[in-house]
């Protein structure tokens, strides 16, 4: 054509696309990961650029694996936390060994210990609802004093098993170290719909106690597979991530097993964080383990000691 074009386009020209490193996530120790020595486990997790790992505490086998993963952290490995979770037919109401985790972790500062009971194993060993209660209520306490947070991790089958009911006892102990966890396999595998889960979501994050937040994959048989082969629609909640939780995400990685597994896991998280309408992004990074850290605010932790055995009765 002859005639010279405006300067200006008539279409808006579309932005720079944001850059994104998408936010990294966190295996248990376990899926494969628990059977290889762990400067292994760390060398392969950093390799497929997983943040770090969280490791359990309730074995003495455990213990030795988290402290070797403790003294290994650097830069690009971290450890979100310490689990344990209790089964009253082997420790009845004995909780000495979350006392020894807590004094492991102290040390580093901001790790907390992620916490869940279960009133039986196969219908047999029951706790009461005033067992838990005091139990908890002493690891709090304990915790506070080393300034260690505790977060209570809601799971299927166990005494509660979603983050309302877990709300309810963290609010209930009312404690500035005791939070609560968000785990959205827990919730699906308890029967939550979509609703309630992001009910309890937006209840969580009001209290200001969502401490944590845990992810996987999900189809039509199990809600705790690879980011590889999840085909649940996760974008409401994605979107409740994106705008509400700044904080380190926990992968459940029970049914994963070899390295190609992990890094296809990895390669389908960093799709699916960075290229939907809600992008989860390690530069929004807000580190969770010293945002939750008691040492970081004003409140005034508990000056009283608990004994450094549990108060409660120890099963035979």
């Amino acid at each position: 054509p002859t005639s010279t074009p405006s300067s200006s386009p008539t279409s808006t020209p579309s932005m720079e696309p944001i850059q994104c490193t998408p936010r990294k996530i966190y295996p248990w120790d376990l899926g494969g990961l628990d059977t290889m020595n762990t400067s292994d486990t760390k060398d392969q997790l950093v390799n497929q650029r997983y943040g770090g790992i969280i490791p359990l505490g309730r074995t003495a086998d455990q213990r030795l694996r988290l402290q070797e993963y403790l003294d290994m952290q650097d830069e690009t490995f971290n450890v979100m936390g310490a689990y344990i979770n209790h089964k009253s037919k082997a420790y009845g109401t004995n909780i000495s060994d979350h006392y020894t985790v807590i004094d492991m972790i102290a040390p580093y500062d901001g790790v907390p210990m992620f916490i869940t009971f279960r009133s039986f194993d196969k219908g047999l060993g029951p706790i009461s609802v005033a067992d838990l209660l005091q139990m908890v209520t002493d690891i709090v306490a304990y915790a506070a004093t080393k300034n260690v947070p505790i977060i209570y991790y809601p799971h299927e089958l166990n005494m509660i098993e979603t983050v309302s009911e877990g709300l309810e006892l963290v609010n209930l102990i009312d404690e500035p170290n005791f939070g609560i966890a968000f785990n959205l396999h827990h919730e699906l595998n308890a029967g939550q719909t979509t609703e309630q889960i992001v009910a309890s979501w937006e209840a969580a994050k009001q209290s200001g106690k969502l401490w944590s937040v845990n992810l996987a994959g999900a189809d039509d048989t199990s809600n705790f597979i690879s980011f590889a082969d999840n085909t649940l629609d996760m974008s409401p909640l994605l979107k409740l991530i994106s705008e509400d939780y700044e904080g380190r995400i926990g992968f459940m990685n029970g049914k994963l097993s070899t390295a190609a597994d992990y890094a296809d896991n990895v390669a389908a998280w960093n799709t699916l964080s960075t290229t939907g309408q809600y992008k989860l992004c390690e530069e929004d990074l807000v580190d969770s383990l010293q945002a939750i850290s008691p040492t970081s605010t004003p409140t005034v932790l508990p000056t009283s000691t608990p004994s450094s055995s549990p108060t409660s009765t120890p099963s035979s």
